[in-house]
């Protein structure tokens, strides 16, 4: 009875809001009962719901938040290299230098398995676990805009029990609510890998310029954010359609990428985001290596044109896979001031503009040209250089940015 009497006035979990919540699913993965669902809120971002007659009130969700039970980040790094892939197919189509593609080959060719970002036939992009080299290309390549996570973590834990080892690639709120969810209990098999993040977009958002999009072009089965075909600063985003033909999007077409540039279009929790930090929750931090060159010599200036990651190793785990790596990656340590100055969001989020105020509002009332007109013009400054990007050769602008 008096074990009754305490669940009876046990109180009801209070997760974070719209505001504060980064939709990484860890409180959705632990719940004991299933009562708690990841469910797009009025913006279109995957926020948690709680089914009340379900919940046991046992708290497990709150303790599991690193939001509100925030992590122990690790040490600074010391570790701080430019890396860029020996396969120059596999370079090509990375977004920057294929350093992820490396760090998954070594896990995959040691049995393992390795979890990221996917899109699906309908563009719908989730969290998805490989096992197979065959399957890695699905996860190459930055993808810009908020990942489903599902019950991946109960997938992970599958292939965990089994002694395999599983490298988990996401954001770092992502990152952070893997973290919290499984501890230290799997040791080196468990790789954390987060990288240097600008912040995500709504899944509504892309999915109401997709739909916008497609009579224009036709309809669309592949997207990439980031075709190096011009060069690794001039990158610009390419589609596929039914008829097999790529186009590379120019000027208006190109709107979705104009408001993720201007900040307008993510998450709120990102304007502030508790995960910003050169101590990070990752075994790994990679991204691309902006400025690599510009304040200290690089013995190898003829590579940057063709993409170069930024690998940060902050944990000893992390070193250890990453020098087992070696065998695909060429690489030269570099300094952590050397990162910031070309990164500046690894030690600040991005500044929220007052037009955000309005966006998703807008985005669910307007009809999406005007709203385009309204929101995702480029100013002229950018429309210059985005011209530029767009239509001068490669050569050309890499002379342009050497003046």
């Amino acid at each position: 009875m008096q074990s009754e009497n305490k669940t009876a006035i046990r109180r009801a979990p209070r997760l974070c809001d719209s505001a504060t919540c980064t939709g990484c699913a860890a409180c959705m993965n632990i719940c004991p009962t299933g009562a708690i669902s990841m469910q797009p809120d009025s913006e279109g971002f995957y926020r948690p719901t709680i089914d009340a007659s379900k919940c046991i009130r046992c708290l497990k969700c709150e303790k599991i938040c690193p939001v509100i039970t925030p992590l122990t980040p690790n040490a600074e790094s010391d570790k701080i290299f430019a890396a860029w892939h020996r396969y120059p197919s596999i370079r090509a189509c990375s977004s920057s230098g294929g350093a992820f593609s490396a760090l998954a080959q070594m896990v995959l060719k040691d049995g393992g398995c390795v979890v990221g970002a996917s899109f699906d036939d309908r563009l719908h992009l989730s969290h998805v676990i490989i096992s197979s080299l065959e399957n890695l290309h699905k996860l190459r390549a930055s993808k810009y805009l908020q990942s489903e996570i599902s019950d991946i973590f109960q997938q992970m834990k599958t292939y965990l029990n089994d002694g395999r080892k599983v490298l988990f690639c996401g954001t770092p709120c992502q990152v952070a609510g893997v973290k919290s969810y499984f501890g230290s209990k799997y040791g080196e098999n468990l790789i954390l890998v987060d990288f240097v993040c600008h912040g995500v977009p709504s899944p509504l958002f892309f999915k109401k310029y997709i739909a916008w999009l497609s009579p224009k072009v036709g309809n669309i089965h592949d997207y990439l954010f980031r075709n190096k075909d011009k060069g690794w600063y001039d990158a610009t985003r390419v589609i596929s359609t039914d008829s097999n033909s790529e186009r590379r999007l120019k000027g208006r077409l190109d709107a979705y990428w104009t408001g993720f540039m201007d900040n307008l279009c993510l998450q709120e929790t990102c304007y502030k985001c508790p995960f910003v930090g050169i101590q990070r929750n990752s075994d790994i931090t990679i991204a691309d290596f902006w400025g690599i060159g510009k304040q200290f010599k690089f013995k190898t200036p003829e590579e940057i044109e063709k993409g170069i990651s930024m690998v940060m190793c902050n944990t000893p785990e992390g070193l250890n896979l990453f020098n087992s790596g070696s065998e695909y990656l060429e690489f030269q340590e570099r300094t952590m001031e050397e990162v910031v100055s070309g990164n500046q969001t690894i030690v600040r989020p991005c500044v929220r503009p007052a037009r955000r105020d309005t966006f998703y509002r807008d985005l669910d009332e307007m009809e999406f040209q005007k709203f385009t007109e309204a929101y995702l013009t480029p100013s002229l400054k950018a429309r210059i250089v985005k011209f530029m990007r767009e239509y001068l050769p490669g050569c050309i602008m890499m002379k342009i940015r050497q003046l």
